[in-house]
């Protein structure tokens, strides 16, 4: 590969990736239209294939295509049919029938930030080979360490 071929590639991949992201920041942000009792709903279904082992995705009170697959796997792990997979774009509630969800209440909480919390934010170091050096990385903010504590996310 000669020197320019070398160079002609990132600079192409670099001109498309700002050609993405400068339309992703014109695009208009999609409105969310469902009640909070549907997210809710979607988020006490997320909870219970959490707590049953069967990875959800992030909890975030979306019928999305991971809490679809998780619902299915869960109810062949039971033996059951699962359901035959709809449109993974629609956020229409999936069949929950037979499910104990009830056993999921409160489904949101209030959360009070501990010092023990706090002791595992910090500043990351850039490099790799500072950051293999620390015992352990830290979050870069609270807001990320409870995202991961509740599987969750900043939306």
């Amino acid at each position: 590969m000669d020197s320019v071929t070398f160079w002609t590639r990132p600079i192409f991949l670099a001109t498309i990736f700002s050609a993405l992201s400068s339309f992703a920041e014109k695009a208009p942000a999609r409105k969310d239209t469902r009640s909070p009792a549907d997210i809710e709903a979607a988020t006490r279904l997320q909870v219970f294939l959490d707590r049953a082992n069967f990875g959800p995705g992030k909890l975030d009170g979306f019928y999305g295509d991971f809490t679809r697959k998780a619902l299915a796997l869960y109810r062949e792990s039971r033996g059951e049919q699962p359901e035959t997979p709809g449109n993974p774009k629609s956020n229409a509630a999936p069949d929950v029938s037979g499910l104990d969800l009830a056993t999921i209440d409160p489904v949101f909480i209030t959360y009070k930030v501990t010092d023990a919390d706090l002791q595992n934010v910090g500043e990351m170091p850039e490099a790799v080979a500072k950051q293999a050096k620390l015992k352990a990385l830290p979050y870069r903010d609270i807001l990320e360490e409870v995202g991961e504590k509740f599987h969750s996310d900043v939306d």
